[in-house]
């Protein structure tokens, strides 16, 4: 049992205490409901320690259940239930040497089963039969699960690397490129194929926004813009001028050609302090599909879709990474609006300057989803 599933069983353990329940009647789906049931401010906690401690001392059937629990788990039913299934499945390798594979591989192979719920159950089918290793790897390009499809790239880059036909390597690396969501895993591969003499569009890859509407500033001195309903917030005209915190403020066309799709307002409108802006784009859907909206922000910021609050965050200045926060949202087919409000505070120190985004649209794997009338730019572009 590894030290993470230990240290789990032993917190369950203090936290029933000296409750004394009788587990013998109570089945497997009844004390999976009670993990499930869990919520926030500790809502079922004290059924939940309850019912772990009655599932860790259960047989091998128990394990499929708390995996298909994992598809309709709320996060923190998700902690408590990957912990029981961790905790149970490790005594069972521990005392028996074995584990049910044929329904691990069965709840693995089922690629409408939830992403981290198919890894978990792959991670302990390879503790069992690690031979198996070589055949679900390299199967798993398109995999559902970032996790598998990750390895299955890094696979894929080691036999591109040791081929020693040059044609033969620049196909395994596109192949690979074509897979790759990981940030890390697609800087590489562009490195190497722009190497190679080959062209590589990442924005394209990734799916981010490049053509922008953006106005401003609207006034955000002592924090107030973000509560305050400026004009854009309640309809986008793009012929229309409004009053802004320096005079009138007019919509202005942006394009960005930063390679991860990063807007600087510090250059497109000025460096404004205690000021807010808008980013506004259209995005044309071949079909009413989910998306996720991933952004990179610094400041604090709100989006909307067709009209309709997203989300907002109100921080200033605790960084900014790729996909450090993603958004459900549904477009509908044909056209929708993306509007985007960016905040910049008054603070003076050298590191709080920058007032910049960056936007994508792609589905829950991080695969571009993108717009039908997104403009291209020309093949010397890229880069």
């Amino acid at each position: 049992m590894n030290r993470l599933s230990w240290a789990f069983c032993l917190a369950m353990m203090l936290l029933v205490g000296s409750i004394s329940v009788s587990h013998a009647e109570t089945s497997t789906d009844a004390l999976i409901q009670d993990l499930l049931n869990v919520g926030p401010e500790g809502k079922g906690n004290r059924k939940a320690a309850q019912a772990t401690q009655a599932l860790m001392e259960s047989d091998a059937s128990a394990l499929s259940p708390l995996l298909n629990a994992l598809n309709e788990a709320n996060p923190l039913a998700a902690n408590w239930i990957r912990g029981t299934f961790e905790t149970l499945a490790a005594r069972l390798l521990e005392e028996q040497g074995t584990l049910p594979v044929k329904s691990l591989r069965a709840f693995f192979n089922n690629m409408e089963n939830n992403p981290a719920a198919r890894r978990l159950a792959y991670e302990y089918l390879i503790k069992v039969k690690p031979e198996l290793e070589k055949e679900i790897i390299p199967a798993s390009l398109d995999d559902p699960s970032t996790d598998m499809r990750r390895e299955a790239v890094a696979h894929l880059m080691e036999q591109a690397e040791a081929a020693t036909d040059e044609e033969q390597k620049l196909q395994l690396y596109q192949r690979a490129m074509l897979s790759a969501r990981s940030e890390v895993q697609v800087k590489e591969l562009s490195e190497i194929l722009e190497s190679m003499g080959q062209k590589v569009d990442l924005p394209r890859h990734f799916g981010f926004l490049m053509t922008w509407h953006l106005i401003g500033p609207f006034n955000n001195e002592n924090l107030v813009g973000f509560d305050a309903v400026y004009p854009p917030e309640e309809e986008v005209d793009l012929s229309i001028s409004h009053q802004g915190k320096e005079g009138i403020a007019v919509w202005v066309p942006h394009q960005t050609y930063d390679d991860y799709g990063i807007v600087n307002l510090n250059e497109a409108l000025g460096k404004f302090k205690g000021s807010a802006a808008y980013a506004f784009t259209e995005f044309t859907s071949e079909a009413a599909q989910p998306i996720e909206i991933r952004i990179g922000c610094k400041t604090a910021w709100k989006l909307w879709v067709n009209g309709e609050l997203i989300f907002s965050r109100e921080e200033y200045h605790r960084g900014m990474a790729m996909d450090q926060y993603r958004m459900d949202a549904t477009f509908k087919e044909g056209k929708n609006e993306i509007l985007l409000k960016v905040l910049q505070n008054e603070q003076d120190e050298h590191w709080a300057q920058d007032w910049e985004f960056q936007v994508r649209v792609c589905d829950v794997t991080g695969t571009a989803i993108l717009s039908t009338t997104r403009l291209e730019p020309p093949v010397e572009d890229f880069r």
